[in-house]
């Protein structure tokens, strides 16, 4: 499948009214991957929030936060009624625990070698 035919296939599973609930297991990967999918989404949803389910405590990741002014909120503070569409950016739902508690809507993960379904799921 070309480039610009996965695109258009993300970009089909959001409608304007949507509330994206971006989760990630925070590290530079997981964090660059939200911020691309921000950029992405930005003017095609109403609101989107990156959430990281663990505790960030390495400096490189504290700093990569810091410089790129990345918002994050913990998990914990999330409430899921209040968004449309579920995310997860650099894992898979089986991952984390912290994961269980959401249908996601889209699972996007290089690693294709090491999942358990495929790169890029999209359920309507």
């Amino acid at each position: 499948m070309s480039a610009k035919k996965k695109l258009n296939r993300l970009l089909d599973a959001f409608t304007g009214s949507d509330h994206v609930l971006i989760l990630i297991n925070a590290d530079p990967d997981a964090i660059a991957s939200a911020m691309a999918l921000v950029r992405i989404l930005r003017r095609r949803v109403t609101q989107i929030t990156i959430s990281n389910i663990n505790t960030i405590s390495r400096p490189d990741n504290l700093a990569m936060i810091r410089l790129l002014d990345v918002t994050l909120i913990h998990a914990s503070k999330i409430e899921p009624c209040h968004y449309t569409k579920f995310v997860i950016t650099d894992s898979q739902p089986d991952h984390n625990e912290a994961f269980s508690g959401f249908d996601f809507s889209v699972v996007i993960d290089h690693q294709a070698h090491r999942l358990s379904g495929p790169c890029f799921r999209y359920q309507a």
